[in-house]
């Protein structure tokens, strides 16, 4: 904290001595920003998703969510190279954004820790994070996660092209006695189209991982991957953001999707090969704008399926769907704050290793955001 502190003073001490310095010639800007995000609701879960797994709880919530962060934006006088530094803000100091970029005409160069296009084009209006499928996230929202990448962009007009190599997930479940490795980093592709009211980024995402010491015999890689469809709609007041996915063995790499637990990846078959647990999913959120608030209505849809949960481990069945239903009502009291009230309805759909309901869980409250 005492390090974060004397750059915090650092850096406001440049942001202030830079007007100073245009006076006199052109030369960098320093921008610095914060948001502070901070809930309180209650939260029902069904007795099928408590620890007595008897009897339903509400319980109250007064948290900081981790999205809340401190950053500052450098930019040089020639407007063509610049760096972001964005730190998250929680019960500890976390890396957010942290990436450098270089701009050469339609081109730009960035490297760094920060997301692209692969999945994160678009959000949508629900906003608490008090229960699983903040921001839809692992609900209805594929979305690959901040991590250091470098990407090259083209943009001209209403169409863009964004191409990036990538840190890969982490397989340590997978690790003990065995070398996992990846010859090529992960890969995303993306393409980028603006017009008038629309604009869409469809994207695919791909990532190999290779294994040495596994038994002569069985698979010694699987890859996880994704095409990923979002799009936005405006028209007046009214504003539709939506999305469209499939993916194989989205627990390795995406957010909201318990990596290597679960069934949200491979599953083994009997020779000890692997099977691929495929996934698709989409979410829509429909909103209206009257003066300082927005009416927002969403909903979000999961579907999990792999043939060797039948076939090979006994399950009851080979699939499973789950549900979000939200409101979320956005009003702006101020240019700098925003507040969230909010209702969301999580259907955690049946069980695939009995067949049985595995519960539902609502969440009320709101979030206050504070942005600078």
């Amino acid at each position: 904290m005492k390090k974060l502190l004397v750059l915090t003073l650092a850096l406001a001490m440049v942001a202030f001595a830079i007007p100073a310095m245009a006076a006199e010639a052109p030369g960098p800007s320093v921008v610095l920003g914060a948001r502070v995000n901070q809930t309180i609701g209650w939260q029902n879960a069904t007795k099928e998703l408590t620890a007595n797994g008897t009897d339903d709880i509400t319980s109250s919530f007064v948290e900081l969510p981790g999205n809340s962060y401190w950053r500052a934006k450098f930019t040089s006088a020639d407007k063509k190279v610049g760096v972001h530094v964005e730190i998250g803000l929680k019960s500890s100091v976390g890396m957010r954004h942290v990436y450098g970029w270089y701009k050469m005409g339609n081109c730009k160069l960035l490297a760094g820790n920060t997301d692209n296009w692969h999945g994160a084009a678009y959000w949508n209006y629900h906003k608490l994070d008090a229960a699983p499928g903040g921001d839809v996230l692992g609900w209805g929202k594929l979305w690959a996660p901040r991590r250091p990448q470098v990407q090259l962009t083209w943009q001209s007009g209403n169409f863009g092209l964004q191409f990036a190599l990538e840190s890969g997930a982490s397989v340590s479940a997978l690790t003990s006695g065995v070398d996992v490795y990846q010859t090529f980093p992960r890969a995303s592709i993306s393409m980028q189209f603006k017009t008038g009211g629309f604009s869409m980024t469809p994207s695919f995402g791909y990532s190999r991982y290779d294994f040495e010491g596994y038994p002569s015999g069985v698979d010694d890689s699987f890859a996880a991957w994704a095409i990923i469809l979002p799009a936005k709609i405006t028209a007046g007041a009214f504003t539709v953001i939506g999305e469209l996915h499939y993916s194989a063995n989205p627990g390795v790499g995406y957010s909201g999707y318990p990596s290597m637990s679960g069934y949200n990846v491979f599953s083994f078959k009997a020779n000890g090969d692997f099977e691929d647990t495929n996934n698709w999913g989409g979410y829509i959120d429909a909103s209206y704008k009257v003066g300082a608030l927005r009416i927002a209505f969403g909903f979000g849809y999961e579907y999990f399926e792999n043939d060797e949960w039948k076939k090979t481990w006994g399950f009851r069945e080979d699939n499973f769907s789950r549900q979000l239903f939200y409101i979320s009502l956005p009003y702006q009291v101020h240019k700098n704050l925003t507040l969230y009230p909010e209702f969301n309805y999580l259907n955690h759909g049946d069980n695939p290793v009995s067949g049985d309901d595995a519960g539902n869980e609502w969440v009320l409250g709101i979030l206050f955001r504070f942005v600078f």
